[in-house]
């Protein structure tokens, strides 16, 4: 069962709140009566900032990220990626490496089309650009396959 708890409480009680947590249990948080996230999206955005990940980010390959679920900043940063391996490789890409990695992030957190959405965490557009990296890939797949010359019998 989700509740719900106002940003004010949460920056006042946040110890209290993430220990009485069951696993599982989603917390959406509210600013003026409006959502502004999960408990979820709001603590990785906290723990981000405090490890400074984007910082780290520039340090690491796609292929090394693909695991990580836990924050949007990497999330982003697996997108903007997989569309530069798009464009560099057209001539020799690998459809199925790039439909595998889209699909895996697509039933992640962030760019799942089950979990709400919010300003900070768009869901339906994060899910929206791996399907649009993988029918490019599909594309240019298709686009660089070989030539067949068909006979024709007269």
């Amino acid at each position: 069962m989700s509740k719900t708890i106002t940003l004010d409480e949460v920056q006042a009680n946040l110890k209290d709140i993430v220990h009485r947590l069951e696993p599982g249990e989603e917390i959406t948080i509210t600013e003026n009566g409006k959502p502004v996230g999960t408990s979820y999206d709001r603590l990785s955005a906290e723990a981000a900032a405090i490890l400074k990940i984007e910082d780290h980010l520039p340090n690491f390959e796609i292929d090394q990220l693909t695991e990580v679920m836990t924050f949007l900043v990497v999330e982003k940063r697996i997108a903007s990626s997989l569309r530069e391996r798009v464009q560099t490789t057209a001539d020799t890409i690998n459809a199925d490496d790039v439909r595998a990695i889209a699909t895996r992030r697509q039933s992640g957190h962030w760019a799942s089309l089950t979990v709400a959405g919010s300003t900070d965490a768009p869901r339906q557009a994060l899910h929206a650009v791996y399907d649009a990296l993988v029918a490019a890939a599909d594309f240019y797949a298709l686009r660089s396959r070989p030539k067949v010359l068909k006979a024709v019998v007269c």
